[in-house]
């Protein structure tokens, strides 16, 4: 028995030991996510330190680091051809200068917010580091914002800098003095400036030499001197309790203010393009397609080789895309569509500088592998060919016209065989419409063809085309068809009309844009007031175009002649349209903060996603931009920096 008992109390130490190790190798329970970037603790030189001789820099933080693309992301001012190196080792960042530093000179190295923790990737929001070789330091800031002219997207990661020279040629031909990068929001700031006038530019520097050399670079620039300034002031400094979560005190405390810090910037760009032809095909025996990289004024020569002084017209027929970047030849001679082979030369004009061109001439052979015709049984005829006719489809916009499309330029319409029939009942009844029925819808495209209006609200229509009706160039007929299609109700659509105020009597035109951004209808604004008729319910935008110059469409800048782009102004809320509802909506273009007028929801250059923050919360509306309240309780989970740092009701 004595025996036993030590066998079982052997077993159960045993098993207890089991279960202790078991327990004191499991996963142990999460702590809450580290959501805190890294913080300097030192730094040599110090931050701000003078008569810095060194020409290497370490900066000790509180965590490992990582640099997220150094070559790209830091900026170092004044600017050199020959970039430092910058690298991270566990807590350190190091600094190496390869060239000799300036003499009495302030250095400013802009990290953006390329310095992120190791672990949680948490960054360091618009970090940057300033030393000076001499006795004194320079700390004179500009600070703004870059937007693209058109659309009001924030510019992110685009390069910022100025120039003490008023030469014309200055901005495109020496490298910028000082610079600094924007951040996913569009804001930069310049920092390390002396005393002194500056001209201010932004640049979307392509081949990183930080001058405008390239003109497929965005750029934008300040019409003004600025002259940067600092002066005293007193900021508001509030203690909370940690016990009571209330305000304990309010100090006030010393700071400075660096102005300007509301500088806007308009980055556009030229549309330069570098000018080549792209593609060149024989798409089959009637048809030619040609295709360049970039608009053209109009469509340039094209010759046959064999025959130069014959007029395209006289052998082809071209379907033009607008801006004349490519066409589709539409070959009317049968003596070249039985041939295989085309040569033909294009002239056209290529961009060699940004105000150069050149002609250009190309030669093409153009070949063609004619398919194998199929055999023929005993007794079996050629099939029938016949030109396709694709029409806008079932459902019919009002007041807009009927279109259809041919598979190839038509030569023949036989008024008499086509009729236009509207359903009475169920009776159809042939209009009374004048002929001819089917007009040219597009002046560019010979393919396109319409009918007009007007149309009855729900009304049931068809296109009868009769045998024989309509023959294309090469003699192919439209197939016998009825094309039905019906036109929406009146209650379908919805009307959405602007009152605007804040335009100054300049000539402007709202466009209506889709979720997309794109715009989708286009009207001049007449005594303050536009109109957007028939419109199918749904979500829209709109914005503005203060239309300067009156030709009513939106002029980009022109820097060689110092004109900015035109302005824009966005609605700042998205519009929901309803079935058979009238909307008017008052819309002052000044009320809203340019840089906060475009809603989120149609914004592209949307700022990085806090990694704590919700994804359904972010992508709201109405959502509200991330700011600092001096006098907010940080211990209140109702706040709203409280509210984004953790989500709609904490939620992670």
């Amino acid at each position: 028995m004595k025996t036993s008992k030590a066998i079982y109390i052997l077993m159960c130490c045993m098993a207890g030991l089991i279960a202790t190790g078991c327990a004191s190798i499991s996963t142990p329970e999460g702590g809450p996510r580290d959501e805190t970037p890294p913080r300097l603790v030192q730094a040599s030189p110090a931050p701000g330190a003078t008569n810095v001789s060194g020409r290497q820099m370490h900066l000790d933080f509180d965590e490992y680091v990582n640099i997220k693309d150094a070559f790209t992301n830091v900026v170092v001012s004044p600017t050199s051809a020959s970039q430092p190196r910058v690298t991270a080792t566990g807590r350190r960042v190091t600094i190496l200068f390869t060239d000799t530093l300036q003499p009495n000179t302030t250095y400013s190295i802009d990290f953006a917010n390329s310095i992120s923790d190791n672990n949680e990737a948490n960054e360091l929001e618009g970090f940057s580091y300033t030393f000076a070789t001499g006795p004194v330091l320079d700390t004179l800031r500009i600070s703004g914002m870059v937007l693209d002219s058109h659309t009001l997207e924030p510019q992110q990661g685009i390069l910022v800098g100025v120039h003490r020279s008023d030469a014309d040629t200055v901005f495109s031909c020496v490298r910028m003095e000082r610079v600094a990068r924007t951040d996913d929001k569009g804001r930069f700031s310049l920092r390390g400036l002396a005393p002194g006038r500056y001209r201010l530019y932004a640049l979307q520097d392509l081949n990183g030499d930080m001058r405008w050399d390239n003109p497929e670079e965005r750029m934008a620039f300040f019409d003004d001197w600025i002259v940067p300034t600092v002066k005293a002031t007193t900021v508001n400094d509030t203690i909370y309790n940690p016990t009571t979560l209330q305000v304990d005190t309010v100090v006030e405390k010393a700071s400075a203010l660096y102005q300007p810090n509301d500088i806007l910037l308009s980055a556009f760009s030229l549309g330069y393009k570098p000018q080549y032809l792209k593609k060149s095909l024989r798409a089959d025996s009637t048809r030619v397609e040609l295709t360049w990289n970039a608009t053209q004024a109009a469509l340039p020569p094209i010759r046959l080789l064999n025959d130069p002084q014959r007029p395209l017209s006289d052998w082809a027929l071209a379907e033009v895309r607008e801006g004349n970047d490519s066409v589709a030849l539409w070959l009317k001679d049968p003596q070249l569509i039985k041939q295989d082979t085309l040569r033909l030369e294009v002239e056209y004009l290529t961009n060699i500088r940004r105000d150069s061109v050149k002609l250009t001439v190309d030669t093409l052979t153009l070949l063609y592998k004619r398919p194998k015709p199929k055999a023929l049984k005993k007794g079996q005829t050629p099939p029938v060919i016949f030109t396709d006719v694709k029409s806008a489809g079932a459902t019919q916009e009002y007041p807009e016209p009927y279109m259809l499309t041919f598979g190839a330029p038509l030569d023949t319409i036989y008024a008499d065989r086509i009729r236009l029939q509207q359903k009475k009942d169920t009776t159809w009844i042939t209009s009374d419409r004048p002929s001819p029925l089917l007009l040219p819808a597009d002046s560019l495209n010979p393919r396109k063809y319409k009918i007009d209006g007007p149309w009855a609200f729900g009304g049931d229509y068809r296109l009868v085309i009769d045998t024989l009706a309509i023959a294309d160039i090469y003699g192919h007929y439209v197939k016998p068809q009825n094309l039905e299609f019906k036109v929406r109700q009146a209650g379908d659509y919805g009307t959405l009309s602007f009152n605007l105020s804040g335009l100054q009597d300049i000539p402007a035109f709202v466009e209506l844009l889709n979720g997309s951004d794109v715009p989708i209808r286009t009207q001049t604004v007449t005594n303050g007031t536009v109109s957007f008729t028939y419109l199918l319910p749904g979500t829209y935008y709109a914005r503005v175009i203060f239309d300067a110059n009156g030709n009513g469409k939106y002029d980009t800048g022109d820097y060689d002649k110092r004109l900015q782009p035109e302005a824009v102004a966005y609605y700042p809320k998205k519009i929901t349209l309803r079935k058979n509802w009238d909307q008017n909506l008052s819309w002052d273009v000044n009320a809203t903060p340019v840089d906060l007028q475009k809603p989120n929801s149609v914004k592209k250059n949307r700022p990085k996603a806090k990694r704590h923050g919700n994804a359904n919360e972010q992508s709201t509306q109405e959502e509200e931009d991330e700011y600092f309240d001096p006098n907010e309780n940080p211990f209140d989970p109702n706040s709203r920096r409280n509210r984004n740092r953790n989500g709609i009701n904490g939620r992670r």
